[in-house]
């Protein structure tokens, strides 16, 4: 939502415009609770026009993922987060079998190295406050 929001909740968004973002679990959840809070979703391709619809009030929120509403928020977004995140699903890292060998390789090590340093949940709460 945008930083000035009156919005406090998910029941404040009956009859309101939300933003979400195609083929995340933002979207996923948004689409799952619709009916039961009574607003209307829009979609977009990308996170950037997503945000702007929030900021520019054509839409009164957005469901992001968590992990992604952070560091847009960090990174100077006008935007605030005002509710817990929702119980979250599984995130993946893929490359095309047989290719991108370096990156592979790269992204093990540096997961590797966060594991060995401290729990996965440490490091989430530590980067992404």
């Amino acid at each position: 939502m945008q930083k000035n929001s009156k919005i406090t909740d998910l029941n404040a968004l009956k009859g309101k415009r939300v933003a979400v973002k195609t083929g995340t679990s933002g979207a996923d959840y948004a689409n799952s609770i619709k009916n039961k809070y009574g607003f209307k979703v829009v979609t977009f391709d990308d996170s950037n026009n997503m945000y702007e619809d929030v900021t520019t009030g054509n839409s009164v929120a957005c469901f992001e993922d968590s992990p992604v509403m952070r560091y847009a928020i960090q990174q100077g977004s006008k935007l605030k987060i005002v509710t817990k995140p929702a119980e979250s699903g599984s995130y993946g890292f893929a490359v095309k079998k047989g290719q991108n060998k370096a990156l592979l390789t790269a992204f093990n090590r540096g997961l590797a190295n966060l594991k060995k340093e401290r729990p996965i949940r440490q490091n989430y709460r530590t980067l992404l406050r």
